[in-house]
């Protein structure tokens, strides 16, 4: 069977104590292993590392003066006083309570109260062109109000996606965009003045791209 002497005889033992069961797969681990880490030795630790709150595993380790139990084995130990004992160093952040995430400073309370508008550049090509896609969706119902593909990411396609947006729901109080041209220019700006809209930008630099719904669907569409 091309297998070593010590082998045969180990399987031809198992076969006869315990017939076909002997034949599935067992695991080597030792059934009765030697653990090292009792209540003592946790308490020790714990005393060890309220003593020398500064101390890591390696330092707490090489106090302690013992090499019966590994590095590895201390540093276990010590995150689990940490889950045990609320006054064991370190465990600030983790028995504090989970802090509240502020609300979107853009919830809707109404619809149409905020919208948003946004465009991109296209994955393809349109007879030869890249192509740009702007739209505009409601921050309550999340639903695209307008929109339009045209060759130019222009302040006359963003104003005339805006008018017809305006033209079939009505005038929102917040017109949130990013700070592209299309959306800064002159004419696009005595367009929603006009209309008395609350118009605001984010700037994506200083971590505000999360408050433009537009934007995070149309990052998680690209990642996707």
């Amino acid at each position: 069977m091309h297998v070593s002497r010590p082998t045969s005889t180990t399987g031809i033992t198992r076969c006869e104590a315990e017939n076909a069961a002997s034949l599935e797969d067992k695991s080597r681990a030792p059934t009765a292993p030697v653990r090292k880490v009792w209540g003592p030795v946790m308490v020790e630790i714990y005393h060890g590392h309220k003593r020398h709150r500064e101390a890591g595993g390696l330092r707490l380790w090489s106090l302690r003066g013992k090499t019966a139990l590994a590095v590895r084995t201390v540093e276990r130990s010590m995150a689990l006083n940490r889950r045990v004992y609320t006054d064991s160093p370190g465990t600030e952040a983790l028995h504090a309570p989970p802090p509240v995430p502020p609300p979107h400073p853009f919830t809707a309370t109404a619809a149409h109260a905020s919208w948003f508008i946004e465009g991109r550049m296209m994955d393809f090509a349109i007879e030869g062109h890249r192509w740009w896609s702007l739209i505009i969706l409601d921050g309550s119902a999340r639903t695209m109000l307008a929109g339009a593909v045209a060759l130019t990411a222009a302040s006359w396609v963003a104003l005339t996606v805006l008018d017809a947006a305006v033209r079939r729901s009505g005038v929102p109080v917040h017109l949130l965009s990013d700070s592209g041209g299309a959306c800064m220019a002159d004419v696009f700006a005595g367009g929603w003045t006009r209309r008395g809209l609350d118009h605001q930008t984010m700037v994506s630099t200083e971590g505000q791209s999360s408050m433009h719904l537009m934007a995070t669907h149309c990052n998680i569409q690209r990642r996707l």
